[in-house]
């Protein structure tokens, strides 16, 4: 009976356990992982010496970014040597990765990634001033730290826009990716540097007649009434329906639009942004009067 008891409760315990905790990440989500310590570094730090380690996180995980774009490619090119390339490698993660400078070669050859001198200059730079925070000394301004990584910033936001398809990374990704807006919107010396560097478009746009309102993803006033519905400042966009409702679920939440339907195109895409009532399907924008003789006739 003693040894019939004690082989039962073994069973029981071993196959009620939980499963052993792991820290799991792929390889796009590992670097906007680091992204993203980087960036909350930068917000939340009162230490300044902490801001070595944004450095650090911000150069690992671009390298990652920019490796992720290789390998949707053909993921022998992550190799150093291709000819060394197996698939039980590259799932060990036991390889010689390859070097900075001939990751930014094969994007060029192999995926028409296009750098200018200034992003490559800037990823040096980066590089570099990783590679003597780690291995040598560290005597930086926090000015300084603070815009090589609006730069930086700056650079990845475009690229990950314009060489990664959002529809066909992992839920884990599109959260970091989502999320990232809006910690970057409280860096203030990234948020100075985007504005600067939009200005001609945003100005345009204004000329253009249309009307600045608020993203719901990095909360700043760059999402325009036309067409595209791409925010000039972290280029978050979706469907009119979409962003009707995370617009009036984020910045109008209590408030009952009176008028439910667009009398241009009768979409129910209708947001308020300070008086105005436009619609996100049409552009159409709903002025009092037709506010008022809707109320009447219902």
């Amino acid at each position: 009976m003693f040894t019939i008891g004690i082989g039962i409760g073994i069973g029981i315990g071993i196959g009620s356990r939980p499963p052993i905790p792991k820290v799991k990440f792929d390889l796009l989500e590992n670097g906007l992982d680091f992204i993203t310590e980087a960036v909350i570094a930068i917000n939340t730090t009162t230490n300044t010496k902490k801001l070595k380690y944004s450095v650090i996180h911000l150069c690992s995980g671009t390298e990652l970014i920019l490796k992720e774009v290789l390998r949707n490619k053909d993921w022998r090119l992550l190799f150093q040597e291709i000819k060394e390339a197996k698939p039980e490698y590259l799932q060990s993660g036991d390889f010689e990765s390859l070097k900075f400078q001939k990751l930014i070669g094969r994007l060029e050859c192999e995926c028409k990634v296009k750098f200018s001198q200034d992003d490559k200059k800037l990823l040096d730079e980066l590089r570099m001033k990783r590679n003597k925070i780690e291995h040598f000394k560290v005597d930086e301004t926090v000015s300084a730290i603070k815009s090589l990584c609006s730069n930086v910033l700056n650079f990845l936001i475009q690229f990950i826009d314009h060489n990664i398809d959002v529809t066909q990374i992992s839920p884990t990704s599109k959260r970091f990716i989502n999320n990232l807006p809006k910690e970057l919107a409280k860096f203030n010396s990234f948020v100075a540097l985007r504005n600067q560097q939009i200005k001609p478009k945003y100005d345009k746009k204004i000329a253009d007649g249309l009307i600045a309102l608020q993203c719901p993803t990095c909360l700043q006033k760059t999402l325009f009434n036309d067409p595209n519905l791409k925010c000039l400042f972290c280029n978050y966009t979706n469907t009119p329906d979409f962003l009707t409702s995370e617009i009036n679920g984020t910045f109008n939440a209590g408030q009952i639009l009176t008028i439910k339907n667009c009398s241009k195109c009768s979409a129910s895409t209708l947001i308020k942004s300070e008086e105005r009532i436009i619609c996100l399907t049409c552009n159409n924008i709903i002025t009092d009067q037709e506010i008022h003789k809707d109320q009447k006739q219902q």
